[in-house]
């Protein structure tokens, strides 16, 4: 991995736009409000000689924290998270709107 792209963000996603884990990966993050970077290797050289270097051409492969997991579940990108302490960023509930009482 030292030949390799530098991995010093916090979360990286490698993959394809038309690979269907690839999105489901990035679809799951966004919901959970983690910012991550997201590097296509068919567009991206460098990135793809990454996934090369890394993994053998396997991919999606989401890098947390220099930590390289190769086409991981949902569960097992959670694990890593937590792992890591990073943690989805709940929303804010709802207000609901106050009411006024009129007698």
């Amino acid at each position: 991995m030292d030949n390799a792209m530098p991995v010093d963000s916090e979360l990286y996603v490698y993959g394809a736009a038309w690979c269907g884990l690839t999105y489901r990966l990035r679809e799951y993050l966004m919901n959970a409000r983690l910012p991550h970077e997201f590097f296509d290797i068919e567009r991206d050289p460098k990135a793809g000689e990454f996934i090369l270097a890394a993994t053998d051409g396997r991919f999606p492969v989401v890098v947390v924290d220099r930590h390289v997991i190769t086409d991981p579940t949902i569960a097992e990108l959670q694990r890593v998270l937590a792992a890591h302490a990073i943690l989805p960023r709940l929303r804010p509930p709802r207000q609901r709107p106050i009411e006024t009482i009129v007698q």
